[in-house]
């Protein structure tokens, strides 16, 4: 991994630790500030759960793009049932049944579900915003 360069240097990755200790000592600096309390209840309803939710998105469009589903449901199913299923071997009803529900949870109602989240979380932020 080191070779096509993904990996950064051992001295560039000790650089990058201290610089995010620095800026973590630093954010801890806010708590002392005169208004902490407002920016701190801000950014804990208006940033935190729009980071969450792209988060998400981008986490599941990236399992289910590029992983690929067939796989993951394959790595999921050998994970809490302890053997593989593919298509080509004879799967019990109940396994088929979480498959098929995995599936759909994962491809339809997750992305739904968050999509729906962040268009109802607009107002609550155009509302702390006027106040």
């Amino acid at each position: 991994m080191d070779s096509i360069g993904f990996v950064p240097a051992r001295e560039t990755r000790a650089t990058l630790m201290y610089l995010i200790c620095l800026l973590v000592s630093l954010a801890s600096l806010l708590v002392y500030c005169p208004e902490c309390y407002a920016f701190e209840v801000s950014f804990e309803t208006l940033v935190l759960p729009n980071a969450v939710l792209v988060i998400l998105l981008a986490e599941l469009f990236i399992i289910c793009g590029l992983y690929g589903t067939r796989r993951f449901f394959s790595n999921v199913s050998t994970m809490t049932m302890g053997k593989v299923s593919s298509r080509r071997t004879d799967v019990e009803g109940i396994d088929k049944f979480i498959n098929v529900a995995t599936l759909l949870l994962w491809k339809a109602v997750i992305p739904v579900a968050l999509l729906v989240c962040s268009y109802n979380i607009l107002p609550l932020i155009e509302w702390w915003v006027s106040w």
